[in-house]
């Protein structure tokens, strides 16, 4: 016995067809209505009250009727035509989530480890929103794991004390990243108790990355705003200035330990803050030549390639329907309004444009009339 087949229609599919017949209704309606009105009331309001000859009365309703068919038409068309409508808003976050979205920053990422590779102490700052944490996470940590002559700790969260709190939050990021059979070389064949690791544990464990694995702990601190920031009164002098860095190192253990495995060539420290709290990296200036850059808002070519990438297939369903509809307008369009005002800039924050396509998802369509709509600048 054969069994019968059944074709599946996805309900969205059905919903839209239920919508469009609803706007047919609608619009079929608003046509009767427009027509009857030119016949039944317009003309008797012009033979009666405004005493107008019928013969020229009913060509006059017979013109309203056309134009009432015409903006039907037109009503319909606006109903029925096709648009671009994002049906994957999470393609639209613009996040850096893994290495290959990370476009632009491969010259940075090779300078920023080749820096790292020279020298002990490496002070990063840039822009808000530039894209300085993607850049050590997507560029400079997949990097250095692939070098195994280095362990990476990276640490971006700074809840605790300055001191001791500091410290666990290191240690965890190189007990994560370690494996059982290091751990146990190092020394620590099971995890002290919470609360327990200090400075002491810290430089134990750092020490014996070098000495029995033989490999070069590169510390990692980003976001090191939110440290100061969090520890603010500690960094600060009587004067409101900045301590010096014998003074960080003489009131903090964790401190310590790092410029003493920095100055011994034992450990190396990268430290990522943003640009307008640079002057807080003077304190912990705990070698005579420390390594600086800067990392740049990115060239403008990187918006074309997001864009692309950012709707490309990914084998998880379509990003945009119809994209001829609109959505290559409005791309356009979007170029057009995040280049610079001058050419001499050439850069946009990424940031910014994370903003900007925030926006897009909210809109009913991606059209340029509804990117209007939205409030987006349409520059002409």
């Amino acid at each position: 016995m054969r069994r019968r087949s059944y074709v599946s229609i996805d309900p969205k599919k059905w919903q839209e067809v239920g919508e469009l017949a609803a706007k047919l209704v609608g619009l079929v309606v608003v046509l009767w209505v427009a027509v009857e009105g030119g016949r039944q009331w317009l003309i008797p309001i012009l033979t009666s009250y405004a005493g107008m000859d019928p013969a020229i009365a009913e060509p006059l309703g017979r013109v309203v009727q056309l134009i009432a068919a015409c903006i039907f038409l037109w009503v319909l068309y606006r109903a029925l035509a096709k648009k671009s409508i994002l049906r994957r808003g999470e393609r639209f976050d613009l996040r850096v989530r893994k290495q290959v979205d990370l476009l632009g920053r491969d010259e940075d990422a090779a300078n920023l480890k080749g820096l790292v590779d020279d020298a002990s102490l490496v002070l990063v700052d840039g822009e808000s929103g530039c894209g300085k944490s993607s850049l050590v996470v997507f560029g400079l940590l997949p990097s250095l794991k692939e070098d195994e002559s280095c362990v990476p700790i990276l640490v971006s969260d700074y809840a605790g004390d300055w001191d001791r709190g500091l410290a666990t939050r290191i240690f965890d990021s190189i007990w994560s990243t370690l494996t059982p059979e290091d751990r146990t070389k190092v020394g620590f064949v099971e995890r002290p108790a919470i609360g327990t690791v200090n400075a002491d544990t810290l430089r134990a464990i750092l020490e014996g990355i070098g000495m029995r694995l033989g490999r070069m702990p590169i510390i990692i601190l980003d976001q090191f705003d939110d440290y100061q920031l969090a520890a603010r009164e500690k960094f600060l002098g009587r004067r409101k200035n900045w301590i010096e860095p014998r003074d960080l190192i003489r009131s903090n253990g964790t401190w310590t330990v790092i410029h003493d495995l920095l100055n011994r060539g034992q450990a190396r420290l990268v430290v990522v803050t943003r640009s307008d709290a640079a002057a807080g990296l003077h304190s912990i200036r705990l070698i005579e030549q420390p390594s600086s850059s800067t990392v740049s808002p990115l060239k403008f070519e990187w918006l074309t390639q997001w864009l692309e990438q950012v709707t490309a297939d990914d084998g998880k369903g379509v990003v945009i329907a119809d994209p001829d509809a609109g959505w290559t307008d409005v791309k356009k369009q979007l170029v057009r309004d995040l280049t610079p005002p001058s050419k001499s800039l050439n850069v946009v924050l990424p940031q910014q444009v994370r903003i900007v396509f925030l926006g897009l998802r909210k809109l009913p369509s991606l059209t340029l009339t509804d990117y209007r709509r939205g409030g987006f600048r349409c520059r002409r």
